[in-house]
């Protein structure tokens, strides 16, 4: 057991005798309903602190506090605290009715379905702010020209900046002519700040795959936020395959660039 494991068992230790006294004090001397109470204000006050305390860590500073953390840390604290309570009524000489532990089993039980729900709520916010903080959806079209036979295995888009190393790729048809994207529109989550464009080829030569990569102007795709959760879309892009290793970018059906691919030996 590491040392960080043995500083917060016996921190967790301490803090259910400290909040095993205050329980019976309440089941002594008002009522046990009000020892349940106190108790799940204790746990929600400690897993603020704890919640918070995390967030002051160099890590943790530059990440917003969302509710939803506090839920997890304040269902496991009740929980615990809870079956305490349940060995204080036992071992207490104070009368309590078999109520009290039929409750407070039902708020355990409802208490561990809770934190599964919590982790799956808050697992799926954090996937969705993820891809909005990272992504971008876009209309990508791949066309071919006729009587072009397509030597592109692959279109990535990457960012590949200092603080981000994210890639989209695409994958064609390489045991078919006309690849089954062609001529649809396919939206795609690429990159946000995209800066590189890479082609991944097929030499008609030797038949090896070989990449070349050219720089991409991702202020042109003009981006916008969509919908409740700030989704970020783009014009759309279409990319044609044209004969000569030629490969044209449009975007928003206007002309941007034409690539050059080397037909490597």
């Amino acid at each position: 057991m590491s040392e960080d494991s043995k500083v917060i068992l016996v921190a967790l230790i301490i803090l259910t005798l400290i909040v095993a006294g205050i329980q019976w004090l309440f089941l002594r001397f008002i009522h046990w309903s009000a020892a349940i109470v106190v108790t799940g204000f204790i746990s929600f006050v400690i897993s603020f602190l704890y919640v918070g305390l995390k967030h002051a860590t160099p890590n943790g500073s530059n990440h917003s506090i969302n509710s939803l953390e506090y839920i997890s840390p304040t269902f496991l604290m009740f929980s615990i605290f809870l079956c305490g309570f349940c060995l204080v009524c036992y071992l207490s000489k104070v009368h309590t009715p078999k109520i009290v532990y039929g409750v407070s089993l039902s708020i355990i039980a409802l208490m561990v379905i809770g934190s599964l729900l919590a982790v799956y709520i808050t697992n799926h916010y954090n996937a969705i702010r993820y891809h909005n903080e990272n992504y971008s959806s876009c209309q990508i079209e791949i066309k071919t020209d006729a009587d072009v036979t397509p030597i592109i295995r692959r279109i990535s888009f990457k960012n590949d900046t200092k603080f981000k190393n994210l890639t989209t790729t695409i994958e064609l048809d390489e045991n078919k002519n006309v690849n089954p994207i062609n001529n649809q529109n396919d939206l795609r989550d690429i990159p946000r700040f995209t800066n590189t464009i890479e082609f991944q080829c097929i030499s008609t030569k030797t038949g090896n795959l070989f990449s070349q990569e050219f720089a991409f102007d991702y202020t042109l795709c003009q981006e916008k936020k969509k919908g409740k959760h700030n989704q970020k879309v783009l014009l759309p892009i279409k990319i044609v395959l044209k004969t000569d290793q030629k490969v044209d970018l449009y975007i928003n059906n206007h002309f941007i660039k034409q690539y050059l691919l080397n037909n490597k030996e």
